[in-house]
């Protein structure tokens, strides 16, 4: 006989090993470094258990996900939103719909709390769609081979520069507070907040061996040309991610060798009433923002 699954909550003393499972199956298996605990300090932390489910079975955790809540800024009002993400099965209870019923009490524990949408993102958007939710996805992906070169001249960004000059599109923006900044994204292995000399302008980029991975461009489009040196001079294989029709994606157009991908990963649940008439299709959420 199987035992019962119970939903709840993820405890202090259990995080430890729920962390351990996610490397492995996020980290370990795909031959990555650093552990998503050290990448998400903010996610993946004893404050934010009342945010990270987990489906236990004889004391053992059987599926769980995290949640990360947020505001969405828009000329009309302000959205309270979730972003879910690290959704997990063990490999003894896939196939079981244990994932689905993590997702399902997710949905109605932020429903309860007065939260408007939930956000995730995936390559399985078959699953995510039998469980009502709708892919709508703003995002290009980027890549590039760069001839390196010396590296330009750039300064060391900090968050609150960068928070001064991010870019506030009309169709709405997620808040960012400073400890967003020391998210690692994966796959990347060190995390580079760079400035143009005058303070324009600024890029947000992970570096890993000879790869780059482009988070962020914003500010003035004068400072761009140098940044987007900088990044070339310090890999070869580069990937963009860029915001349909944005200043930085029309900048990166114009820049000769760079192609580009569509991308379909961005799913939305509207939760609050009402909120199925929110414009998805036009909201974006920021590669570096994403859990």
């Amino acid at each position: 006989m199987v035992a019962a699954v119970r939903i709840r909550s993820c405890t202090p003393a259990e995080l430890p090993a729920l962390v351990a499972l996610l490397d492995e199956e996020f980290i370990h298996a795909r031959g990555r470094s650093i552990s998503l605990a050290q990448r998400f300090p903010g996610v993946l932390s004893g404050g934010n258990c009342q945010n990270i489910l987990i489906a236990s079975r004889d004391n053992t955790i059987a599926a769980a996900l995290a949640c990360k809540r947020f505001s969405w800024v828009t000329p009309a009002r302000v959205f309270k939103g979730a972003m879910l993400g690290f959704v997990y099965t063990h490999p003894g209870s896939r196939l079981q719909g244990v994932a689905s019923r993590v997702l399902q009490t997710a949905a109605r524990t932020l429903e309860d709390a007065g939260v408007d949408f939930a956000v995730l993102f995936s390559v399985q958007s078959d699953f995510y769609l039998r469980l009502g939710w709708a892919q709508a996805d703003r995002g290009w992906l980027g890549r590039y081979s760069a001839t390196r070169g010396a590296a330009s001249a750039t300064l060391r960004a900090d968050a609150g520069a960068i928070e001064a000059l991010r870019p506030r599109p009309p169709e709405g923006y997620a808040l960012r507070n400073v400890d967003a900044y020391l998210h690692l994204p994966l796959p990347a292995e060190r995390l580079e907040l760079r400035a143009s000399l005058d303070g324009s302008a600024y890029a947000i980029y992970g570096l890993r061996g000879d790869s780059a991975y482009v988070y962020e461009i914003g500010g003035s489009a004068a400072g761009y040309d140098i940044l987007w040196k900088d990044i070339c001079a310090a890999a070869h294989d580069i990937y963009i991610n860029a915001q349909e029709d944005s200043p930085a994606m029309r900048w990166f157009e114009q820049q000769p060798g760079v192609s580009w991908n569509k991308q379909s990963q961005a799913m939305w649940l509207p939760l609050a009433a009402g909120r199925d008439a929110c414009d998805f299709a036009r909201w974006y959420i920021p590669y570096f923002d994403r859990i």
